[in-house]
């Protein structure tokens, strides 16, 4: 299942979906602290696989037996949509993502201007079905099946006032399926080149994703045009999701070799091949920065114009989900363990044990969040922080 919020409000630091932002850039300026404190846990009673998201309301939390929890940002439960899921096709294995927008103002019989807000979290399940709840209280406002399985995170495209389009892409084939957000109507439908495991990206107008034909593919979230493809070479299949930053697409694969390719012109610009070890992470990019981890908890940090190898911070393990950067600091989830390092230099700097398995960091309000396989949520920041 996965969720999805989107805010256009800026009173707290969102995260709408696993990897930051809607173009998987992995990237927030908030400074975190030298040595975090652990601030609070939640009990979401079963297996957290994917990272927590959040809006300027709220923070959404999926389970992977289905269920939906919303918290408040001392961790405290606000709601809980249970799915009662006793069978394989309401299992939840895509990241969440939460929107908010503004659609529009009214006045009230006193005179005074109130701004209406639109909150939706939409999940999406193994199954194929997408369900769209309203982030307020968790109530239900559509439902609809794709027929096929969906593990990448669903973007929201929006073009003016509050018409916004959901686009889901299904595992199998690459097809991705576009939506009225607040109706859940048919939009458009395109054909996908190949099967695509990693995570489907928007910047501006473009979507972007990799698959296993070797190639990342792009085209229009109008969904007007067909799916064009930039060739990686053999041995090049991407697995992770795709990250964007001002036109340009970064991704690792199956080879080990990271990627930039320029999506306008449909060329690659640069490779780094002195890797090794199959990258089925995303990146985190930050316009001077490139950071990936592979299966085996190493972090490199590339030049993102050059390609160049700037520090690899080696480690011997055997799982690294998809890192972040927070103002000067990497933060990966590496075996279990949190860890902090330098953007600088890869210099680790705090680390925290915590689960045998936790998801992909996400940075919230100031705090590093993470879910665990054992069913928790924490989040570390600062104590007395408000």
């Amino acid at each position: 299942m996965i969720l999805c919020l989107f805010s256009l409000t800026a009173n707290a630091d969102t995260w709408p979906t696993f990897h930051g932002d809607f173009s998987l850039s992995g990237y927030s300026k908030t400074s975190i602290p030298k040595t975090p404190k652990l601030l609070w846990r939640y009990n979401a009673k079963a297996a957290v696989h994917a990272a927590p998201v959040a809006d300027d309301y709220h923070i959404f939390v999926a389970t992977e037996d289905g269920d939906v929890h919303a918290l408040d940002f001392l961790g405290e439960r606000q709601w809980v949509v249970t799915q009662s899921n006793t069978t394989e096709s309401a299992r939840m294995d895509a990241p969440l993502i939460s929107y908010t927008y503004t659609p529009f103002r009214i006045r009230t019989l006193a005179g005074e201007c109130r701004t209406i807000y639109e909150r939706s979290v939409v999940a999406a399940y193994v199954d194929g079905t997408v369900r769209n709840f309203n982030g307020q209280d968790g109530s239900l406002r559509w439902t609809r099946k794709i027929g096929a399985p969906i593990r990448s995170t669903p973007v929201v495209y929006r073009q003016k006032g509050p018409d916004a389009t959901l686009i889901v892409m299904s595992q199998p084939s690459g097809n991705l399926h576009a939506f009225d957000l607040l109706t859940g109507k048919d939009r458009w439908q395109r054909s996908g080149p190949e099967r695509a495991d990693g995570h489907l990206a928007l910047s501006r107008d473009t979507l972007a994703f990799g698959s296993c034909a070797a190639a990342i593919h792009a085209l229009p979230a109008t969904g007007d045009k067909a799916v064009s493809s930039i060739s990686l070479g053999e041995g090049a299949e991407v697995a992770g999701g795709v990250a964007l930053y001002e036109g340009r697409a970064y991704t690792g694969n199956r080879g080990g070799s990271i990627v930039a390719v320029d999506l306008s012109s449909r060329t690659n610009l640069w490779v780094n091949n002195e890797w090794t070890g199959e990258l089925f992470t995303t990146p985190a990019v930050d316009g001077k920065h490139l950071v990936v981890a592979n299966g085996y908890g190493s972090i490199v940090c590339l030049d993102i114009e050059t390609g160049d190898t700037r520090w690899t911070h080696e480690a011997e393990a055997t799982d690294a989900r998809s890192p972040v950067i927070a103002g000067d600091a990497v933060i990966a989830s590496i075996d279990g363990t949190l860890v902090i390092m330098n953007l600088s230099d890869g210099k680790e700097r705090w680390r925290y044990e915590i689960s045998d398995e936790i998801t992909s960091p996400a940075i919230v309000n100031g705090m590093i969040l993470v879910g665990t396989d054992e069913g928790q949520v924490l989040a570390f920041g600062e104590k007395g922080r408000k």
